[in-house]
């Protein structure tokens, strides 16, 4: 029982420590890039001029979806 109740204090020092990450990710040769936390929040998105410019929404929709969600190593390097 004692040996549980380390393991879920591990755990959740390890949850703790993974919210505070950050990660980058890009896609599109850096056209799109955003930041999502450990709690798999996006923080911020970055879209270039140069592929907003091109008024392509579904190129845009699938660059977005492509940063977001690849690329993130696990779990976030720590």
């Amino acid at each position: 029982m004692q040996q549980a109740k380390k393991m879920q204090e591990k755990f959740q020092k390890l949850q703790e420590e993974v919210a505070v990450k950050t990660v980058e990710a890009q896609s599109g040769g850096g056209m799109v890039s955003c930041v999502v936390n450990g709690k798999q929040e996006l923080v911020s998105l970055k879209i270039s001029d140069e592929i907003w410019e091109e008024k392509d929404k579904e190129l845009l929709e699938d660059l977005i979806v492509a940063a977001i969600t690849g690329g993130m190593p696990l779990p976030f390097n720590l």
